[in-house]
């Protein structure tokens, strides 16, 4: 700006987001200012006295908000002109562009995340690489915030699987959702197999983080129907005898024993399982 003598700024507000609490600090000589939160009106008035006129990039003021609303809440700062001339003896306007700004309240919790679900809470260990019936889970939490949820994330790669893997929304919910397999050589054992405990990360709009929950999951190896630890011909006897209803064998996670890769647990299965342990040809991959 050349030569500025007078200024007379008036800002415009929402009153029930923002209130203008200090009007300080100005380059001018002589500095006033009309505050009026009841309406949302502050006029700023500014001029040189002896001191000439004021050049280059010059700050009328600081100006000092404070938030009274609720977070998410935001208001437009309109900057109006009434007055802006030189400081010579022949009253010169000195042509000015307005740029509004915009006052937003920012929220400080992050999102709250619950229900963390797996399901089923046990899949076996994708031994080719192709996940089919009974070898991927489907991973739920619960996400609300205030203002908006801006991105859920889980971390998956203690399964093989992505640090930062996205998780969608299920339209008309608050639940946020990923399938998931499990690559081989991912099953924890030790007396009994131990789940992964997978972070989920939830980013609100104003890029608060909620990294405190985790869904668990447990990894099996392929074809330990039996849950010892390993592979062996005690669980081509157990998965028989699961098929077969013998009691003291209802138990077994079925994707654990659908081996063969057609979809469903039934006495092949036990056959194919039995080949693979043996090491026969045409059996060396457990689906």
């Amino acid at each position: 700006i050349p030569n500025v003598g007078t200024a007379d700024i008036l800002i415009s507000y929402n009153q029930s987001v923002v209130h203008i609490i200090a009007v300080n600090n100005s380059d001018f000589d002589f500095l006033e200012s009309a505050i009026d939160n009841s309406s949302g009106i502050t006029r700023i008035g500014a001029f040189q006295t002896s001191s000439p006129g004021l050049n280059g990039d010059v700050k009328l003021a600081d100006v000092t908000l404070k938030a009274v609303g609720s977070a998410g809440g935001s208001s437009t700062l309109n900057i109006t002109i009434n007055e802006l001339k030189d400081a010579g003896p022949d009253e010169i306007p000195i042509p000015a562009t307005t740029h509004n700004g915009t006052f937003v309240i920012a929220e400080v919790t992050p999102p709250l995340v619950t229900n963390p679900t797996a399901n089923p809470p046990s899949i076996p260990e994708d031994t080719d690489s192709e996940p089919r019936w009974g070898e991927t889970s489907q991973l739920n939490v619960t996400v609300t915030d205030d203002c908006g949820v801006a991105s859920v994330s889980i971390n998956l790669s203690s399964l093989g699987g992505s640090p930062d893997q996205p998780m969608t929304r299920i339209p008309g919910t608050d639940i946020w959702t990923v399938t998931v397999n499990a690559s081989i050589g991912t099953a924890i054992y030790n007396g009994s197999y131990l789940p992964h405990n997978l972070t989920v990360y939830a980013t609100d709009i104003f890029g608060n983080v909620n990294a405190s929950v985790n869904i668990p999951l447990i990894v099996i190896l392929n074809g330990d129907v039996s849950e010892n630890g390993e592979v062996d011909i005690y669980d081509t006897m157990y998965l028989a005898k699961h098929v077969l209803g013998k009691p003291g064998f209802e138990t077994m996670t079925e994707g654990v024993g659908e081996v063969s890769g057609n979809g469903v647990v039934t006495l092949y299965d036990a056959m194919y399982l039995s080949k693979h342990v043996l090491g026969e040809s045409g059996f060396e991959t457990l689906h």
